[in-house]
């Protein structure tokens, strides 16, 4: 996870976070790296999804190399299929 701007330790961390606070089952909590946010419409995008389930938290990398608006979709999509896959 090499220059991801936010450790996956950290995006873990969120979702932990998330959870307890609000009391949840379930929590849900994404970065999106920095080049993503220079260029708001340049095509690239790396971001890290992390869901917690109780004691149990999965954080995964997902790269799409498309415009802004289709990038945030694809990303909204990858972090409600791990929470759904769960």
């Amino acid at each position: 996870m090499k220059n991801m701007g936010v450790s996956q330790e950290t995006v873990k961390d969120m979702a932990i976070g998330a959870r307890k606070l609000l009391k949840t089952d379930f929590a849900v909590a994404t970065s999106v790296s920095p080049d993503q946010m220079v260029d708001r419409d340049k095509a690239s995008g790396n971001q890290l999804d992390s869901s917690c389930f109780r004691k149990e938290v999965i954080c995964e990398k997902h790269v799409f190399r498309n415009d802004r608006n289709t990038n945030i979709n694809r990303f909204t999509l990858a972090a409600l299929n791990l929470l759904r896959n769960r």
